[in-house]
């Protein structure tokens, strides 16, 4: 892949993760219940599955 499409990789993860869903749901209630360092936590989590879903689905897998 050329620099624009992982370019464009990161702007399409970027607002699948800003958008408002179940991801969400869960980090904004996993906050409220254990705190901040486990919303932290939770967050990284659902961004790190994302990008490994899209880099899978981007090489064919």
């Amino acid at each position: 892949m050329d620099i624009t499409t992982w370019i464009l990789f990161c702007i399409a993860e970027l607002i699948l993760c800003i958008s408002p869903g179940p991801a969400v749901f869960y980090v904004a209630s996993h906050g409220v219940s254990s705190g901040y360092k486990a919303s932290v936590s939770a967050a990284f989590g659902v961004v790190g599955g994302s990008a490994i879903y899209i880099f899978n689905i981007c090489n064919g897998n």
